[in-house]
């Protein structure tokens, strides 16, 4: 069996520097990957689609709730924020270390849906 935690999850209230935090360990380690979210909200000017979100209509984004696509996932201020089963299935089907950046609540469903691979 594989002990290897290869989901690191950085959990917080917005504010409380989780992209601080992540970023710092993407520095020290270049080889993991960072997750992905879907977001309903608009793509502000330097962020770029498929990066630093997937940006999804709220339709788009319902379907994605009612295709149980989506691991955890919240609506903050009128638009929703997500982590996609796919980001988590990239991760360990490719062996790779994939740290996430998420609230609480999404950090507490990583966890339970995947014991045995994640850290928060």
């Amino acid at each position: 069996m594989n002990n290897k935690k290869r989901l690191i999850v950085v959990s917080a209230p917005s504010g409380g520097g989780k992209s601080v935090v992540t970023r710092h360990i993407m520095r020290l380690y270049p080889k993991a990957e960072f997750s992905i979210s879907a977001t309903t909200r608009d793509k502000r000017p330097l962020e770029k689609a498929g990066k630093d979100y997937y940006f999804v209509s709220k339709s788009e984004f319902k379907q994605m709730i009612e295709n149980n696509e989506l691991i955890e996932w919240e609506e903050i201020f009128g638009n929703y924020y997500g982590t996609m089963k796919s980001e988590i299935r990239r991760a360990l089907d490719g062996d790779s270390m994939m740290i996430f950046d998420i609230d609480v609540k999404g950090a507490l469903s990583i966890k339970k849906s995947f014991p045995d691979d994640a850290i928060l």
